[in-house]
């Protein structure tokens, strides 16, 4: 479809992983692919997301399509995960 993916990678497997396109643009900077895309799938494990989504603002987020696979496992999770939660809100 001719459209370009930006993927975010974290920092010890960066080395690793390589595509077989040049449409996938890898980087370890969440930051960096958030401001580059317009359309955000999350899949990560649901213990690291606090962490891996820590470094995101709900401003970084608003007004792009949010598409989440995270399987959350108790209430303390869902507290972690309350940025993507304020970055919904700001969304709509």
């Amino acid at each position: 479809n001719g459209h370009s993916v930006n993927w975010w990678i974290r920092p010890e497997e960066i080395d690793t992983f390589r595509p077989q396109t040049n449409r996938v643009r890898l980087s370890s900077d969440v930051t960096s692919v958030v401001k580059q895309s317009d359309d955000i799938f999350i899949v990560i494990p649901s213990a690291f997301i606090k962490n891996s989504l820590e470094p995101l603002t709900p401003e970084m987020l608003s007004g792009k399509h949010i598409i989440s696979a995270v399987r959350l496992h108790s209430q303390r999770q869902l507290q972690h995960f309350s940025i993507f939660q304020q970055a919904l809100w700001c969304a709509y």
